[in-house]
């Protein structure tokens, strides 16, 4: 599983996603993780850099961690 959220989302705190994570960390189940730092909750408070760090992580995780070889 792949979780992330932006640092500064007013609409769903971050304590939520890292609780989540921790329940899957004590159920001993893959995840990765990702914070990215200043990030809002909407598109149009991101930035291109917000933007790309996403895709690019997402692509990453389907490429190489999703399931053994990926996608």
């Amino acid at each position: 599983m792949f979780l992330y959220h932006g640092e500064r989302d007013t609409n769903v705190d971050i304590k939520e996603s890292k609780r989540f994570i921790a329940g899957l960390k004590a159920a001993n189940k893959p995840y990765k993780w990702l914070e990215i730092k200043d990030m809002g909750h909407s598109y149009y408070t991101m930035t291109p850099d917000m933007l790309e760090t996403q895709l690019v992580e997402i692509e990453k995780f389907f490429q190489n961690e999703c399931k053994p070889g990926g996608l």
